[in-house]
């Protein structure tokens, strides 16, 4: 029975075993996930940024990943039965994430944004008051081109109406009219010596039809 006992204790350290650091700081890193890559079950590393993983014996391709850093993949890693493989991981940081400025902006904006529609009340008047006043700046943009329609309509209706006639004569003649888009007016007034020259002639015919005719 001690046989075996010793012999299954030295088959528990087979596997892989090794660190995490940071490429910059060299500081270790904890709760990095060590993925064996054709098992689905992960380790992570610890506070010091050790882990230790079973494995038989065999070639395993082995991936660390972290939020925030950039993932690192080691290839064709032999495992033995004779003693655990050492493996160190140097992940390189994301620069997004090591800007903290950015960060906490784009922390407070988020957090500016769900308190905001986390109130249903606010948020619905603001909507409500957007959408008044867009509808009041249309209404006055429709009423301002109605209306200038309605002005030039008017015009061109006023310039294609004919002259009416003004006034009538004694003979029911108008004074104004017009003839092909030309106004002509008719001349009323009478010279003196054409209306005494009518009236001789209208004496000496009937004197001459007083006289007898003498056969």
């Amino acid at each position: 029975n001690k046989g075996a006992l010793l012999a299954f204790i030295t088959q528990v350290v087979y596997g892989i075993r090794g660190f995490v650091f940071d490429s910059k700081t060299k500081t270790p890193l904890s709760g990095v996930i060590i993925h064996v890559h054709g098992i689905q079950h992960n380790v992570t590393t610890y506070r010091d940024g050790d882990f230790f993983r079973l494995l038989s014996p065999g070639i395993y391709d082995i991936t660390a990943e972290r939020i925030g850093y950039e993932s690192e993949t080691k290839y064709n890693i032999f495992v033995t039965n004779q003693s655990s493989t050492y493996i160190e991981f140097k992940l390189n940081r994301i620069e997004f994430y090591d800007n903290k400025q950015n960060s906490s902006v784009i922390k407070i904006l988020y957090n500016q944004s769900k308190a905001f529609i986390h109130r249903p009340v606010f948020f619905l008047t603001i909507t409500i008051i957007c959408v008044l006043i867009f509808s009041v700046i249309f209404g006055i943009v429709i009423f301002y081109i109605r209306r200038r329609r309605s002005r030039s309509s008017y015009r061109i209706f006023t310039n294609s109406q004919p002259y009416e006639q003004l006034t009538q004569d004694d003979d029911n003649a108008p004074l104004v009219h017009q003839t092909n888009g030309h106004k002509i007016v008719r001349n009323t007034h009478v010279n003196p010596s054409e209306s005494e020259d009518n009236a001789d002639e209208e004496t000496l015919f009937s004197v001459k039809n007083d006289v007898p005719m003498i056969v």
